[in-house]
């Protein structure tokens, strides 16, 4: 995947980025920013966590924002088989990151 050169307000905060690994192995990425209660958002199929940077400021001032990048895009990585059980695990190591309480 290509990578979409950013408006210069979103570029730094493109580069603070942390990583957890999934309950599969999957080294995770996520942008960890604002203040406040957690938000946790995941992109769409074809995107990475770039895709909420216009959408960050209104965000960021609200909640502690973890914008995931999902496995196989941006800075994560990826593992085989693909299933949708392991995006689950991602983003619940996200969420445990972020020490939040996910509800089931």
């Amino acid at each position: 995947m290509m990578a979409r050169k950013l408006a210069a307000p979103y570029r730094k905060w493109v580069k603070r980025m942390e990583k957890v690994i999934s309950a599969n192995g999957t080294s995770i990425a996520y942008q960890k920013s604002g203040a406040g209660p957690s938000l946790v958002i995941v992109h769409g199929t074809t995107a990475d966590r770039t895709r909420w940077a216009p959408n960050l400021p209104e965000f960021e001032k609200h909640f502690t924002v973890y914008a995931v990048d999902r496995r196989g895009r941006g800075e994560s990585g990826d593992t085989e088989p693909y299933s949708i059980d392991r995006e689950v695990e991602d983003v619940a190591a996200v969420v445990d990151a972020a020490d939040l309480m996910l509800a089931c």
